[in-house]
C-alpha cells in the first residue's frame, strides 16, 4: 500500500535550505508540490522515472532523488501486506530455536501427504535451483521427502553436477525415493554424473561392513562423501512407521533395541536420543553409506523433512550440529517449535 501524503508541514518548508544535498536543482527543490506531483506520478499512476521525465521536462535523476527525499521527509508511507506473514514469521523462530542458518515454510493445511508434498516442492523450487546453480557435488540420501522436492524442481540443464548416493539400498519398496534411484534420474535430469553405493544399507555383522566396504565400486563411491557440497537428507523416526521398518530393512529387534538405548531419530546410519545426542549401537557398525563425521563434514546439510509423528525425530536431528537448513510446512513447522 502506497500512502502519499499531500499535507506538508510548515517545519518541512523551513528546512528546505537543506534540500540541497538532496535534489540537485534549485527549483525542483523549492515546488514541493511538484515532488508531491512526481510521487504521485510514480506510485498512483505507476509511469516509469523515464515517462515523468518527459511528462515533467526535468532530468530521471532529479526524479530518482525527488522520490527519495519524499520518503525520507515522510510524505510517502510504503507497507507491505504480506500474505506470507504467518509463514516468513516460523521460519525466523526455527532458525531461532534451532540455530538453522535457513528454513523454508509451505502452509500446507488440510491437504493430502502426496498434496502437501507437491506444494512444499513448488515453494522449494527456487531454492534447489539455487543449491544446484551454486554447488557441484550433491549427497542424496534415500527419502521420500527428498524425492518428491527434488523432482518437483526445474533441474538445470549444466552437465557439470555430481549427485553422489550416501546410502545403500533398502530393498525393493518405494524404489523410486531410493538414493541410487534418484542420483540416477537427477544426473540424467540435469546432464551430470551419478557415483552409485551398490551395496544393502545394513548386513549382518560388523565383519561383513568392513570387507564389503573393501570393494572397489564401493570405496569408489566412499571416497566422495567428503567432497559433497551440499546433502539433501530426510529423518527417519524410530517406530513402526518408520521407512526402515516398512522396507524389512529394520526388524523388530532392531527397532527395540533403538529405542531401548534412547533413540528417536536416525540420519542415514547415525541415530540420536531427544537432544540430539548420538546414540551409539551396533547397528552403526553393521550400516554401509556415509557416516556421522563425513555428514558433519559437510558445509550445506539440507534437511527435507515433514509430519506431525516425526516432529519428535525431526527436533531431534535440529538440535544436532549436523544440519543448517530445514524444509518443511507449517504444521510440522508449529509442532517443532512446541516440542
Amino acid at each position: 500500500m502506497i500512502i502519499i501524503n499531500n499535507e506538508i508541514s510548515c517545519s518541512h518548508e523551513i528546512n528546505f535550505k537543506n534540500i540541497t544535498s538532496q535534489v540537485a536543482d534549485m527549483g525542483l527543490m523549492e515546488d514541493n508540490r511538484l515532488i508531491i506531483k512526481i510521487c504521485k506520478l510514480f506510485y498512483d499512476d505507476n509511469l516509469s522515472q523515464k515517462e515523468i521525465a518527459f511528462k515533467l521536462a526535468i532530468s530521471r535523476p532529479q526524479i530518482s532523488r525527488a522520490l527519495t527525499y519524499a520518503r525520507q521527509q515522510g510524505w510517502v508511507s510504503i507497507r507491505i501486506n504480506n500474505p506470507y506473514a504467518e509463514e516468513d514469521a516460523l521460519e525466523q523462530k526455527l532458525m531461532n530455536k534451532f540455530g538453522l542458518r535457513y528454513a523454508l515454510v509451505t502452509n500446507t493445511h488440510l491437504k493430502s501427504d502426496y498434496e502437501a508434498w507437491e506444494m512444499i516442492g513448488k515453494n522449494a523450487e527456487i531454492r534447489i535451483l539455487y543449491y544446484l546453480s551454486t554447488f557441484r557435488t550433491i549427497g542424496i540420501m534415500s527419502s521420500k521427502s527428498i524425492y518428491f522436492v527434488l523432482n518437483k524442481a526445474v533441474l538445470p540443464h549444466t552437465g557439470k553436477i555430481t549427485f553422489v548416493s550416501l546410502v545403500g539400498g533398502m530393498g525393493t519398496a518405494g524404489a523410486q525415493w531410493h538414493a541410487n534411484y534418484m542420483s540416477q534420474r537427477f544426473a540424467e535430469k540435469t546432464g551430470g554424473k551419478a557415483y552409485l553405493l551398490n551395496a544393502p544399507l545394513f548386513v549382518q555383522n560388523e565383519e561383513m561392513q568392513k570387507t564389503l566396504i573393501q570393494e572397489e565400486n564401493i570405496q569408489r563411491a566412499y571416497k566422495y562423501f567428503r567432497e559433497c557440497d551440499v546433502i539433501f537428507t530426510g529423518i527417519g523416526q524410530i517406530d513402526t512407521k518408520a521407512t526402515l521398518v516398512e522396507s524389512g530393512t529394520l526388524i523388530k529387534d532392531d527397532l527395540n533395541l533403538l529405542k531401548t538405548n534412547g533413540a528417536v531419530a536416525a540420519v542415514a546410519g547415525s541415530f540420536f536420543d531427544k537432544n540430539g545426542n548420538l546414540v551409539k549401537t551396533e547397528l552403526s557398525r553393521r550400516f554401509i553409506g556415509i557416516g556421522y563425521d563425513e555428514i558433519k563434514a559437510c558445509p550445506n546439510v539440507v534437511v527435507i523433512a515433514a509430519g506431525n509423528e516425526k516432529t519428535a525425530a525431526i527436533g531431534a536431528a535440529l538440535r544436532t550440529t549436523l544440519c543448517h537448513e530445514l524444509i518443511t510446512n507449517s504444521e510440522t513447522a508449529r509442532a517443532l517449535l512446541d516440542s
